[in-house]
């Protein structure tokens, strides 16, 4: 099974003492702009992308 290494980083992001704080200014995914959107002006987005596997 793959690993969600997105997950895993954003864990490790959340625990650092950086005042990141999952779900209300740090996101798993892209950031997507909406007018209706509650979203902090600064925020921290993780987003796990790469190649195939090897």
């Amino acid at each position: 099974m793959a690993r969600d290494t997105a997950a895993d980083l954003a864990a490790i992001l959340a625990s650092s003492g950086l005042e990141l704080s999952a779900g209300t200014n740090l996101f798993l995914g892209p950031a997507l702009e909406d007018d209706d959107a509650t979203v902090p002006d600064v925020s921290c987005f993780v987003l796990q992308t790469g190649c195939a596997p090897r």
